[in-house]
């Protein structure tokens, strides 16, 4: 949870979303910014090693980041977001993928 917030800016929203999901939101960010966040924050916990019984251990992220479209709904911007977050771990995980178009319904 600190990686993540320490990434953020003041007033951005940032907390657990699933068992290993956490969640962003970054009113009035564009994507750029959105973007920028999310690589701080890959390299942040890339970064942060930790040592276990005589052991470094690190640990990395993958991030899908979306910008909300028009009217959509933010059910369907986090529906985008997870998509893109499993397009990062499909691609070889720590990485941060974007989504830039709604996709296609299913």
């Amino acid at each position: 949870g600190f990686l993540l917030r320490s990434s953020l800016r003041k007033g951005d929203i940032a907390g657990r979303f699933g068992g290993e999901e956490f969640l962003a939101i970054l009113p009035e960010a564009d994507l750029a910014t959105a973007q920028a966040a999310a690589e701080r924050l890959c390299a942040r916990v890339r970064a942060n090693e930790t040592l276990w019984s005589s052991q470094t251990l690190s640990v990395t992220v993958s991030v899908g980041v979306v910008v909300l479209e028009g009217e959509e709904t933010l059910e369907k911007a986090i529906s985008r977001a997870d998509h893109a977050l499993y397009a990062a771990k499909d691609a070889g995980r720590d990485r941060v993928m974007v989504a830039r178009t709604t996709p296609a319904p299913e």
